[in-house]
């Protein structure tokens, strides 16, 4: 009987164990996945060591040894959210940085907003701002500060089926409180979770400060099987677009078209040069150098292919492979498989002698810090080297004066802390 009971028992536990593999897989700590798929699959998993014997991991790169460490957010409390993939969700701690010389600012995804500064890659002089955000109803998509205003592109829910997207400011000052108020929003529903992008950036014209605004292609994005046209290439629809925004009008135009998912901007102080980060589908990630009214091409041209795309169009591309030949404009870059591109920020020649005229870019499902380096006209990027993280990078900044670069990791919900502190 004894016997019988530790039979049923195993067949039970064996039988769960398949039926829930996947649902159990994905809770598991990444070290233990890490195992599991060693001693499941140990051919490919040899086959990958010898195919990554290159890959430098941090601190180490290429050309330097850096310092790297990861700060533990134990007095911000940063809830977990989930994301679907496949059939179940992973969850994330995600937030945003910003800074004003050396003081960071920190804002979850829920609206918290914090200010410290880092001494010996410790939290020093934490300051929490009251503010007016809704946490219940809203989302923060991105976050981008100037030394006037406080921007918040914001998810706000209507109702359990609709999603609304607004862009917010409130004025920076020397108190910790923050009331944010409505730039603009647009009234088109999204599904839930649907909004994203939301990348801000600004520059200064005619000395007054402008907001590039990223909204997403929203009409079924990836899922998007048959109609030729997207709000992306309809040019009543402020979707799928960067838009330039005058704050102080609270009104905006379309600056660029053609997009799918942009995460990151980065612009110069005049608007000079702006080079933004977009999410493709499957493959097809991009990194673009922004021209008034240029169209960027999806969803008709894409290096990527619609999801789905080998089941319901197994012979024929689901996207043109060429923007040229269609006066989309290419991209300066793209990447198959998808990597995810996040935050981009460029840093100064001050940082090292062997990083010059450099850019750091994150990114999410690939997990690597990316280091970039563009032609002196920035018509094709001419470097990059992939540094190892291990962790989704949300956003990226970097502290001029003690040369410092701080990763938003949100698979931890962790702060990277890149030094270089070794003389050259």
């Amino acid at each position: 009987m004894k016997k019988k009971i530790i039979y049923i028992s195993f067949i039970s536990f064996f039988l769960v164990t398949i039926i829930f593999y996947e649902e159990i897989y994905n809770k598991l700590p990444w070290k233990m996945k890490t195992v599991i798929l060693s001693i499941l699959n140990n051919d490919k998993t040899s086959k990958k060591i010898l195919n990554d014997r290159k890959t430098k991991f941090l601190p180490e790169t290429q050309l330097l040894n850096l310092e790297y460490s990861k700060l533990t957010l134990d007095q911000i409390n940063i809830i977990e959210f989930e994301v679907a993939h496949g059939m179940y969700g992973t969850k994330y701690k995600s937030f945003y940085l910003e800074h004003i010389g050396e003081l960071i600012f920190l804002i979850t995804r829920t609206g918290e907003l914090f200010s410290f500064n880092l001494q010996d890659k410790k939290i020093k002089n934490l300051k929490k701002f009251e503010t007016n955000f809704d946490k219940k109803r809203e989302r923060v998509l991105n976050f981008h500060l100037t030394q006037k205003n406080i921007y918040l592109a914001v998810a706000k829910m209507k109702n359990e089926n609709c999603e609304v997207m607004e862009l917010r400011a409130s004025k920076y000052n020397n108190e910790i409180k923050a009331k944010f108020d409505k730039i603009i929003q647009f009234d088109e529903c999204l599904n839930p979770d649907q909004a994203g992008a939301g990348a801000l950036s600004s520059f200064t014209q005619n000395g007054k400060e402008k907001i590039l605004f990223s909204t997403p292609d929203y009409e079924k994005l990836n899922l998007n099987q048959s109609a030729n046209i997207t709000q992306a290439q309809n040019e009543k629809s402020p979707f799928g677009k960067i838009l330039l925004v005058d704050p102080e009008e609270k009104s905006y135009k379309i600056y660029s078209s053609g997009h799918r998912v942009i995460l990151g901007i980065y612009s110069d102080i005049n608007g000079d040069t702006i080079i933004a980060t977009e999410n493709g589908p499957f493959g097809g990630d991009e990194i673009n150098l922004i021209k008034y009214k240029n169209n960027y091409g999806w969803n008709i041209s894409s290096y990527g292919e619609m999801y789905g795309a080998y089941v319901y169009s197994p012979l024929n591309p689901t996207a043109d492979k060429s923007h040229s030949k269609n006066n989309f404009s290419e991209p300066l870059f793209s990447w198959v498989p998808s990597i995810a591109p996040s935050s981009l920020i460029k840093l100064d020649n001050n940082f090292s002698p062997f990083w010059q005229d450099n850019y750091l870019m994150g990114s999410l499902v690939y997990s690597h810090l990316i280091r970039l380096k563009f032609d002196d006209n920035m018509s094709r990027l001419i470097l990059q080297e992939p540094m190892y993280v291990g962790e989704r990078i949300r956003d990226l900044i970097y502290l001029k004066e003690s040369k410092t670069i701080l990763l938003a990791l949100e698979t931890s919900g962790s702060i990277g802390i890149i030094n270089n502190n070794i003389d050259q």
